[in-house]
């Protein structure tokens, strides 16, 4: 991705937080959102874009003694493409007031047949990123972050989206020692159902 295109992402990310719009010229301005993708897009942007709309999901968390805790209330999800439709963006607005709300920005990358993305939260500071690939109905993130939370060390990332249909998806938090890829255990899961 050459820097031209690179700035107008990061700027179209920022605005984004804000509900804006992003000005192209002097009194012409395009709205972020757009209902499809683009018709000269990569034809993989659906794979994401197939989630566009509004979800409600049931949460849960492993506890410490291996068992898992489902999170009180529903979280709501919201998917949009965006940059006139070559781009996937998510809002997560987590059940509970007291965590942070947060965003993905996704853009897929056709020469490497993946997709990149950053998460940024109200909380934090600087973007995680993170790839992804999509196989057999599954879209699986990978990424390394740092340690943020007290008590949750860095470590490498794996995060599934599966059981993928028009009404509904799956989506389960896997974590190992950073820079590996064996190792994997399961801290968190979600299944979603659509709203609109």
């Amino acid at each position: 991705m050459n820097t031209s295109i690179r700035r107008r992402v990061l700027a179209c990310f920022v605005l984004a937080l804000a509900g804006s719009t992003v000005v192209m010229a002097k009194d012409m301005a395009v709205p972020l959102s757009v209902n499809n993708a683009h018709p000269n897009a990569p034809a993989e942007v659906k794979q994401y874009g197939s989630l566009r709309g509004h979800w409600q999901c049931e949460a849960s968390a492993k506890q410490p003694d291996g068992s898992w805790k489902e999170s009180p209330g529903l979280a709501s999800w919201s998917w949009y493409y965006v940059l006139d439709g070559f781009a996937v963006q998510d809002v997560w607005q987590p059940a509970a007031a007291s965590s942070p709300m947060g965003t993905n920005l996704r853009t897929y990358d056709a020469e490497n047949n993946r997709w990149n993305m950053v998460w940024v939260t109200q909380t934090q500071a600087e973007f995680d990123h993170y790839t992804a690939t999509y196989s057999d109905g599954m879209i699986v993130m990978r990424g390394d972050n740092p340690s943020r939370t007290k008590g949750v060390p860095a470590h490498a990332a794996k995060i599934t989206f599966y059981n993928m249909t028009e009404r509904h998806f799956d989506w389960k938090y896997e974590a190992t020692a950073p820079a590996t890829d064996s190792g994997w255990s399961e801290f968190s899961r979600m299944s979603c159902s659509r709203k609109s």
